[in-house]
């Protein structure tokens, strides 16, 4: 993450060629960035939609409740 906060500004675009687990996105996520990633490998691509959704579902709104209700 710090490599995150140190290259961008918040709102920036993160681009990750090899996006593998999706730690950068998540870490893009923590920190406010927008990101485009790709991944070729199907299974890298499974775990990385399903960390992005599971990131998605616990993230606090501003009234600081959590995921869809």
């Amino acid at each position: 993450m710090q490599c995150i906060l140190k290259s961008s500004d918040e709102g920036d675009l993160v681009f990750d060629g090899f996006m593998g687990s999706a730690s950068t996105a998540l870490a893009c996520m923590r920190t406010n960035r927008n990101f485009l990633g790709f991944e070729l490998d199907r299974e890298y691509f499974k775990v990385a939609q399903k960390r992005i959704k599971e990131e998605m579902f616990n993230q606090k709104d501003m009234f600081g409740y959590v995921g869809d209700r």
